[in-house]
């Protein structure tokens, strides 16, 4: 059985909770695309700055093997490609979409939709996906509470290790916990109705946060994060059924099957 099947099968609504109060239906999508470009130009112009270190060098560290590989034959790329067999993929390995078109296309959908995309969102895919989902402001605690201990799953980055974040991965997990956790010390959430996983230590976990807390290392307070799912995780079951197909094939085309 597919991972989607996994997920709709388990059925197990939440408990019916009181009418929540009026909030906006989404964080802006032109806002998140303007935030992030206007980052990704600050980055670039950062690392223009950095010294070029080319020319220190060594600009012949095996002259040997360079010679060698110089007598060789090239190869003909063209005719090996001539002599393999076409092929198509199949219409469910299409390519994802990129994070601008995937913000506003979540952007009209449902609170419901959005919950259950950032639950099972595949994190090999571009995390800005996922940073715009935790600033909605309908995101269910429930599936926040399970974003942020996801972010633990090798406890290789900040706050989870003792090393800064490096790679823009890192740094991405890094803002996405800092997210989460802010809004849940300022109370920033409508009331649980979904769960989450809570197979990991996150009493553990937990209790690093609230050392790094003490420590000043971290500007929020994780007190109100839950460490135990008191309702089931989203399923597609949870979706109108106007939407609930297209939500299938947007999680397909970004690795979730």
């Amino acid at each position: 059985m597919g991972f989607l099947q996994n997920i709709f099968s388990k059925g197990g609504k939440a408990e019916e909770v009181s009418e929540l109060p009026t909030r906006n239906r989404t964080f802006s999508a032109s806002a998140f695309r303007e935030a992030e470009i206007a980052r990704e130009n600050e980055t670039y112009h950062a690392r223009q700055q950095q010294p070029d270190t080319s020319a220190v060098l060594s600009p012949n560290i095996a002259p040997v093997a360079e010679v060698l590989m110089s007598q060789q034959e090239p190869t003909d790329f063209a005719a090996l490609d001539s002599e393999l067999p076409s092929f198509t993929p199949p219409p469910s390995e299409v390519d994802p979409m990129h994070w601008e078109e995937a913000v506003g296309w979540l952007s009209q959908r449902s609170a419901a939709s959005r919950n259950l995309v950032a639950q099972y969102w595949n994190w090999e895919h571009d995390l800005k996906v996922m940073e715009f989902l935790v600033q909605q402001p309908d995101l269910d605690p429930g599936v926040a509470a399970g974003v942020l201990w996801l972010t633990a799953s090798n406890e290789d980055y900040f706050p989870w290790g003792d090393d800064e974040p490096q790679s823009d991965f890192d740094q991405a997990v890094t803002r996405i916990a800092a997210m989460v956790g802010r809004r849940f010390d300022a109370g920033d959430y409508p009331p649980m109705a979904h769960g989450f996983d809570d197979s990991w230590d996150c009493e553990r976990l937990k209790e690093r946060l609230t050392d790094l807390h003490g420590e000043g290392r971290i500007d929020w307070n994780p007190r109100d994060i839950p460490t135990s799912s008191v309702a089931q995780m989203m399923s597609f079951d949870d979706l109108p059924d106007d939407e609930r197909q297209d939500v299938i094939d947007f999680l397909a085309q970004h690795g979730v099957r």
